[in-house]
């Protein structure tokens, strides 16, 4: 998932999560992870404040190993903002 730098802070990342929980529910799904760049401290702030978690996993990017992602996951159903 991207923003626009021109659309962000603005509640776009917001309103995409929120649609993919809403999809999730429609599959019976019970979690989600994703993956956010450990030097993305705003999306990690979004993702937070919508309920997910650090798994604690981690791994590099296969094309720059330099750049590292975390996972983080979320328990479907308990939303921040359900």
């Amino acid at each position: 998932m991207w923003v626009a730098p021109t659309h962000r802070q603005r509640g776009m990342g917001k309103i995409l999560v929120q649609s993919l929980f809403d999809w999730a529910a429609t599959k019976a799904r019970q979690e989600m992870y994703l993956f956010v760049g450990a030097h993305n401290q705003a999306a990690q702030a979004l993702y937070a404040s919508m309920g997910f978690l650090p798994t604690g996993r981690s791994e590099p990017l296969p094309w720059d190993p330099a750049i590292i992602d975390i996972e983080m996951t979320q328990k479907l159903g308990t939303s921040l903002t359900a």
